[in-house]
């Protein structure tokens, strides 16, 4: 009999069981639909490593440090940019070369300040002032000198050059001690000398979301910081999932571990400079009025605990709940007198409280940046620097609903006035906010019950504020990608596209997709765009990968890996113009879309320790790599669900396939094609026959006979490609029995 059209039309159906996909794609990896067409997924190409550290004699962190933010952007020079955000650490990438711009806090130590005990295998450091420390938490050592117990400390301080020559933290005695790995101690002794300095990194946070911990929860129960339990636990950023957010100011970089400060790194310095509190950052980068900042300076010596602080005037000043700065401390005050400020509380907005000497500068803080917030973006439109999740202005405690912005321009002034369009708002619908994402024409805010749409309009109101639609939220806060004309974003159930309104978008491999889902590491589900394809990617924890590498010992670093399961390991991929879906297995831990050079470039953990970022579909379309970052072949595959004859009724035989197929690259290395039957819906199919298809097959003979038919290709090579453009068969009906 003539051949019979059995090509599955585009995308991937997963609803229900093979036989409810019948005559339709039901399973596939590393495949993609574009132009309604099966091929081969792109390959991928590394770009920059990321060490956390160098080698010897620095130490690793002892667990994964994953890229967790990957952030474009190009200065006014056309200098590019990456902003690349660790478990422990920031990184500003220009051209190719990775610098570390974490920021860092100066210890105070005193003379001789390291001891060792005969026999232990660490060394103590004994801190002037609380260090603010917890174990795993990284710093850099320079100006230690000598020989303590047969140690050798001069092995500690940092190269110069590098760095990334850390040291892990290996326990915390007390507030004002740390410990470090060392060899075995043949003495007690101390030493070190006189100009030991100490530079403590942001404090490295989890690798994992903590469930039933966050704002709001209580901070009873311990466990968390492994306190007893009835004891309190430290429920800050310190100890939940590090996350992200960054976004550039002009040539500058602004940037918010989720949480946390609102840091700033200044381009005009260069990467050989960190990123600094915004907060103490030199008024001078953005002046503000002398006339409206009282200035002073300390009468008499300041100690680190006290709370009354002498000056010689408190002219110009607020005169009540008030800030001020001496040095780069950030204090509280709730009154004034002629000669000082009264009811102070130090060390605010992150900073650490010190000793200050007489006459040291005293000047009204007038930025109020938020100590604490949940994201940070800018508003090109304005020039806003916008905080989501913090502290309102003059108060101490985080409030996840309230929305702050700077004055327009100006990123270091936060006091809402009658000169400026500094201001605050706290959202109604919610409990917390999840995300936002710069739109169009607006900013898009979801929190965990709603959908907000916040524009720029000027005047004393500055933003307008509009409730979407309540009763929808985003997974996790960098599960929205802008992609065309439109935002995609993945909900607790289902995928939407906002476009004006909300769209539901129907998806056929959904349920498998949040039945897979590991809700417990849901945070870490994000987005990113392909516009090369028309393509929004979203990442996650997969349940069924978790099951299949956990403790195997086994894995491919470029696919899954065993080393860290509960990391995004499997995506699933949208077109949104042809409306197709697919799914594929590949390890990766964040993502931005680079599009002007049109590629992604996604963060890949190399091993246990070390990341590296690569690029998605670095090559020409008409003749994509298929290799992976390390050069190998990689398998893809594409399967259709059951292909009855009669519904079924009957048996059929399949004699021959004639596969309508372009193998393309530079291998052209061949297609596997398999052909599997089965009798009833409930059977596994059995092969039956295995072909190999090259550019020159005709067409391959087979011998199959079953009530339904089950078709599969394949394809492993480097530097080859395929594309399925329809399959027809020899199929003919061969009885009831």
């Amino acid at each position: 009999m003539a051949y019979t059209d059995i090509t599955p039309p585009p995308g991937l159906n997963k609803i229900g069981s093979r036989y409810t996909a019948r005559n339709q794609w039901f399973n596939g990896n590393l495949i993609r639909f574009f132009n309604g067409i099966p091929q081969k997924l792109g390959g991928w190409t590394s770009w920059v490593s990321l060490p956390t550290t160098s080698s010897s004699p620095s130490v690793n962190p002892s667990s994964t440090n994953n890229i967790r933010s990957i952030f474009l952007y190009r200065a006014n020079n056309n200098t590019r940019y990456t902003g690349v955000g660790t478990r422990s650490n920031y990184n500003i990438i220009e051209g190719t070369l990775p610098s570390d711009i974490t920021p860092v806090t100066a210890l105070v130590l005193g003379n001789n300040p390291v001891a060792c005990v005969s026999g232990n295998s660490f060394i103590t450091f004994t801190c002037t002032d609380p260090h603010g420390l917890q174990s795993g938490d990284l710093v850099r050592i320079s100006g230690l000198t000598g020989t303590i117990g047969s140690i050798d400390l001069t092995t500690y301080n940092a190269v110069a050059s590098d760095t990334y020559d850390v040291r892990e933290v290996q326990s915390v005695p007390n507030t004002t001690t740390f410990t470090l790995s060392s060899s075995t101690a043949n003495a007690t002794a101390s030493g070190g000398g006189a100009s030991v300095v100490v530079s403590a990194y942001l404090s490295v946070g989890s690798n994992s979301f903590l469930q039933g911990t966050g704002w709001g929860a209580s901070d009873w129960g311990g466990l968390i910081d492994n306190t007893a339990w009835g004891s309190t636990a430290s429920l800050d950023y310190k100890n939940q999932l590090r996350l992200w957010s960054e976004d550039n100011f002009g040539d500058d970089l602004l940037i918010n571990p989720r949480g946390g400060p609102i840091y700033y790194w200044k381009k005009s310095t260069g990467t050989s400079e960190r990123a600094k509190l915004i907060s103490t950052q030199s008024q001078t980068l953005f002046p503000i009025s002398q006339t409206e900042i009282g200035s002073t300076t300390l009468n008499g010596a300041l100690t680190r605990v006290a709370t009354t602080i002498n000056v010689v005037s408190t002219d110009g000043f607020y005169t009540q709940n008030g800030y001020i700065i001496v040095g780069d401390e950030v204090i509280s005050y709730a009154g004034t007198s002629a000669t000082s400020f009264t009811g102070c509380v130090r060390s605010k907005n992150n900073t650490i409280s010190k000793a200050h000497s007489t006459g040291a500068s005293v000047q009204q803080y007038q930025s109020n940046v938020p100590f604490f917030s949940l994201q940070v973006l800018t508003s090109d439109q304005d020039g806003h620097c916008i905080s989501f999740g913090c502290n309102p202005y003059y108060q101490d405690d985080i409030n996840p609903m309230h929305i702050r912005w700077s004055d327009s321009e100006n990123a270091m002034d936060w006091t809402p006035r009658a000169t400026n369009s500094a201001g605050g708002v706290d959202l109604s619908s919610g409990s917390e906010i999840v995300g936002a994402l710069s739109g169009r024409s607006e900013i898009l805010i979801w929190t965990d019950k709603a959908m907000y749409s916040m524009k720029f309009i000027g005047g004393d109101l500055v933003f307008q504020f509009d409730e979407i639609q309540d009763g929808i939220t985003m997974i996790s806060p960098k599960a929205a990608a802008n992609a065309g004309a439109s935002t995609y974003f993945m909900g607790e159930r289902g995928f939407y596209k906002y476009s004006g309104a909300i769209e539901p978008i129907q998806c056929p491999v959904e349920d498998y997709i949040f039945d897979d889902l590991d809700i417990s590491e849901q945070q870490k589900v994000f987005a990113v765009a392909n516009p090369r394809y028309n393509e929004v990617w979203w990442f996650y924890p997969s349940n069924e990968m978790n099951t299949l590498y956990a403790g195997s010992g086994t894995a491919n670093s470029d696919l899954v890996s065993s080393a860290n399961s509960n990391d995004p390991t499997r995506c699933v991929i949208y077109n949104y113009v042809e409306n197709t879906w697919t799914l594929n297995n590949m390890w990766r831990s964040a993502g931005a879309t680079a599009y002007e050079e049109d590629y992604m470039l996604l963060g890949q953990q190399f091993n246990s320790i070390n990341s590296f970022l690569v690029r998605q579909d670095d090559g020409d379309r008409s003749n994509s790599l298929s290799a992976d970052a390390s050069g190998n072949d990689f398998s893809s595959f594409i399967e259709s669900g059951s292909i009855p004859i009669a519904d079924g009724d009957q048996f059929i035989a399949i004699k021959s396939l004639i596969h309508d197929m372009e193998i393309g690259g530079q291998n052209q290395s061949d297609v596997t094609a398999k052909i599997s039957v089965s009798n009833f819906p409930s059977e596994s199919p059995t092969s039956s026959s295995t072909n190999t298809v090259t550019n020159t097959t005709t067409k391959t003979d087979v011998r199959a006979r079953g009530r339904s038919a089950v078709l599969r290709y394949e394809h492993k090579d480097q530097d080859s490609f395929f594309r399925l453009y329809g399959i027809r068969a020899d199929i003919h009906p061969d009885g009831r029995r």
